[in-house]
């Protein structure tokens, strides 16, 4: 992999850009959003981080600023970089679980998703609920990710997920996922 910019950050890498005004980029640490500072190379993916749905089944944008949005615009500009909307993640389950209970929440969020996909060129979705709780938000969850994949897919779009390792997903939701970024967690200790 080549090496891109003053970041640092490698051509196939992927980064993350947190609400919070960075790229979190695996071995390369975070790289801020001033001018020049956020090349991301050939066949990298990034992310805008989202808050998740709303109970309705609305989608939250709110976090996604002008900033964001930019450096989204910046990281795509040579045609190779994919840029995803994620949402959901830390102390999000609670909302989620409201936002996909229902088939007409979740055809509202996958809307909306797909929507909001359109509306800024992004090339996917990064689902992180990793701990939906019990069998009825499991399958809930199973029947959101069916559902927002086959949109996202019908519109060339990704659909990737972080999962959690409690519990796996359905076999059938399987087929509608373009990657997988599995969790593992250490005591921090």
């Amino acid at each position: 992999m080549r090496s891109t910019s003053e970041t640092g950050l490698d051509a196939g890498a992927a980064a993350l850009v947190g609400a919070a005004g960075g790229a979190v980029v695996p071995g390369a640490g975070i790289a801020g959003f001033g001018a020049g500072s956020a090349d991301l190379g050939p066949g990298a993916d990034s992310g805008l981080e989202a808050t998740g749905g709303a109970e309705d089944g609305s989608g939250d944008f709110s976090r996604i600023t002008p900033e964001l949005l930019a450096f989204g615009e910046k990281a795509r500009a040579g045609g190779a970089v994919r840029v995803s909307v994620c949402v959901g993640g830390w102390g999000r389950g609670k909302v989620f679980a409201s936002a996909v209970s229902s088939e007409a929440s979740r055809s509202r969020f996958v809307q909306d998703l797909a929507a909001f996909c359109a509306g800024h060129q992004l090339g996917g979705v990064d689902i992180d609920w990793e701990f939906p709780k019990g069998d009825q938000e499991h399958a809930h969850f199973a029947a959101f990710l069916a559902k927002l994949g086959s949109r996202l897919h019908a519109d060339g779009r990704l659909l990737t997920v972080a999962l959690g390792y409690t519990r796996p997903l359905p076999a059938e939701c399987w087929a509608h996922l373009d990657r997988v970024h599995l969790m593992s967690y250490q005591p921090w200790s």
